[in-house]
């Protein structure tokens, strides 16, 4: 006898109702203590999620089908005995893959396949069936599976044209990203019973008005200096820039520019007016992300703001919006997302579900390259052609974000020229120029330790960890302070703090750190930096050369 199990939330606004048996599910996909959740209704929440996510992307149908057949394979009687009384494990991958594979849907094949272990390489229908390939599991013998029909009904969907192997690979990626994703999702609500909390976030027209409401309150918009006012007109530029077509954007602006709020007005003016997602700044550097976040959550508010690296932590009792932000790192689904070059391209190229679930919310975005000439330049023109393929398929606009204007040759494709906001970037430098470089030649560490001895307000960036510990402990005890990326990023920020404190006070203030620090000096200070070979003095507040 059947009866019915109707949902209707966030994820399920059409209410799907799922078929159980009276005394419990006939076929369970997951098994959590007592309770069990339904084989059908597991491949239905997976289905309806894969279809939303895919559906960014032109690829909804495909991406429903995706969700219905990717785990068919528990269907057999061996699967339900393990999974109700234990015993070994039972591949259950290949039987949804054979499914679609028989459907010429190799690139729907291949994300089923790969939901669990990874992508599969595709290889050859010669392979015979012990080959780890697609081809070759497409030869094994199964169990029987073919109950699945009696449930969910597997019909044919449209699949894109490709006109390079490129695109079809980077399809297949996007594809997966929406499988694994909504796999992910449908069992962690199982799991959880409903009570996972995610998408909680402000809307993007919502975070357009909470900038446009600190600009208010910050008076960029009525400068009393000529610095501001300078300012004032880079982020006049890129708010009018924003209501230009999605495509390829380039902001040539000095440090001190103001450039890192002007890219956000950018950023939050075109997701608004295209209907956007999301905002994803790519920047290379660790301590550039920590300031650039800081800024962001300043702005925006702490839960919008997903900063996410290597080196990001999350507070297991950190609360309501630390746990949000915890769980957004795995999918990026918050509005705005702060994170390296390396995990940025790397995800793009990966073929393992943790690494690639991101991608899909990746479709339909901005994405704000901080110092994109600073990437390898082996990885250049893998990292251009997944930028071009982003902006075609997947309705995402670049914006190539920089205070030196980079070549972009080998970047991007001849002809692919970025439309630049500021085109006389040259008046800008001009403006923001106020330090002058004297070369002093080479100085010993305890010498410069004396010239810094003699300042009120001093910092040595200096090309090694090493070197900089020395340096700091030949400085007075008094007011000297120490920055190195051997710091994690909490300890970093209450040494700035610190610094901070000091300077406002006009308290000494030494500060010894390596490269780590990313721009500019406070006015008035003086700064030394090192290279291999010489010490440079550059005093600060001085004309320009």
């Amino acid at each position: 006898m059947e009866g019915a199990l109707g949902v209707e939330n966030d994820r399920n606004p059409d209410g799907f109702r799922f078929s159980v048996e009276e005394n419990g599910p006939l076929f369970v996909a997951h098994k959590n203590g007592d309770r069990e959740e339904p084989l059908r209704s597991h491949l239905l929440k997976t289905a309806h999620l894969a279809k939303g996510f895919a559906g960014a992307f032109g690829a909804g149908e495909l991406g429903y089908l995706m969700g219905l057949a990717h785990d068919i394979g528990k269907y057999s009687a061996c699967f339900q005995r393990r999974i109700r009384f234990g015993g070994p494990r039972v591949d259950h991958s290949t039987a949804g893959a054979k499914e679609l594979s028989s459907l010429g849907l190799i690139e729907a094949a291949l994300c089923v396949a790969g939901h669990h272990g990874g992508l599969p390489e595709e290889g050859r229908p010669g392979d015979l069936e012990d080959k780890p390939s697609l081809w070759g599991r497409m030869k094994r013998e199964l169990p029987d599976y073919s109950a699945f029909s009696e449930e969910v009904s597997l019909s044919p969907a449209a699949r894109p044209v490709f006109e390079t192997e490129f695109e079809r690979m980077f399809f297949v990626r996007m594809l997966f990203s929406a499988l694994t994703d909504a796999d992910f999702l449908a069992t962690e609500e199982f799991y959880c019973d409903g009570k996972t909390r995610r998408d909680e976030y402000d809307s993007i027209p919502s975070l357009l008005g909470a900038f446009e409401g600190y600009a208010v309150k910050r008076g960029w918009d009525t400068p009393q200096s000529p610095i501001d006012r300078m300012r004032r007109g880079v982020l006049t530029r890129c708010r009018e820039a924003a209501k230009g077509k999605q495509g390829f954007y380039s902001l040539t602006a000095p440090t001190g520019s103001g450039k890192t709020a002007a890219s956000l007005a950018f950023a939050l003016h075109h997701a608004a007016k295209w209907g956007l997602n999301r905002i994803i700044y790519v920047i290379p550097y660790t301590s550039s992300i920590e300031q650039t976040a800081g800024v962001f959550r300043e702005i925006l508010g702490n839960k919008n703001v997903l900063e996410h690296h290597g080196s990001t932590s999350f507070d297991q009792e950190g609360g309501e919006v630390e746990e949000r932000l915890r769980l957004s790192a795995e999918n990026w689904d918050a509005p705005v997302i702060v994170t390296t070059s390396l995990r940025f391209f790397e995800s793009l190229y990966s073929d393992k579900p943790s690494r690639c679930r991101k991608l899909h919310n990746i479709a339909k975005s901005v994405v704000v390259l901080d110092e994109v000439q600073l990437l390898p330049l082996p990885c250049l023109r893998l990292c251009g052609e997944a930028m071009e393929a982003l902006m075609k398929g997947y309705g995402v606009t670049a914006l190539f974000c920089t205070a030196t204007q980079p070549s972009l040759k080998g970047f991007l494709k001849e002809g692919i020229i970025p439309r630049e906001i500021c085109p006389h970037f040259e008046k800008y430098h001009r403006d923001c120029r106020r330090v002058k470089l004297r070369d002093i030649g080479r100085q010993s560490l305890v010498s410069v330790a004396r010239e810094m001895s003699g300042q009120n307000g001093v910092l040595a960036v200096v090309n090694t960890k090493k070197r900089a510990r020395e340096l700091f402990y030949l400085l007075p005890r008094e007011g000297r302070f120490h920055l190195s990326a051997a710091m994690c990023p909490a300890h970093r920020g209450e040494v700035l703090s610190k610094i901070e404190k000091r300077l406002k006070e006009g308290r000494p203030c030494r500060v010894v750190s390596t490269s780590l620090v990313e721009a500019g000096v406070p006015g008035g200070s003086r700064a030394f930096l090192h290279s291999p070979s010489r010490w440079a003095l550059q005093p600060g507040g001085e004309a320009p050369p």
